[in-house]
């Protein structure tokens, strides 16, 4: 099992260098991934934050969060309480 931070999480669909490691640990089921539920707010303000700056494109940010929930309805995921 391991945790995952915000930083982890946006990884997964904000595609940055290193996304593919996350996204292979996903693929294999190598482990079991837990975060905390603030995590997820966390991300969506770090995908509204990319779309300000023009990192990513206008209207994605939404997008984004959206596939992030979609994660955690396909990937076997622990919310940790804190």
């Amino acid at each position: 099992m391991s945790y995952w931070d915000t930083s982890t999480l946006v990884k997964l669909d904000a595609k940055e260098s290193d996304s593919a490691t996350f996204e292979n640990q996903i693929l294999i089921g190598a482990s079991k991934a837990v975060t905390s539920r603030i995590a997820v707010y966390e991300a969506r303000a770090t995908f509204q934050r990319k779309e300000a700056e023009a990192i990513i494109q206008p209207g994605a940010a939404q997008q984004l969060y959206g596939q992030l929930l979609h994660h955690f309805g396909v990937v076997d995921w622990l919310l940790s309480v804190g």
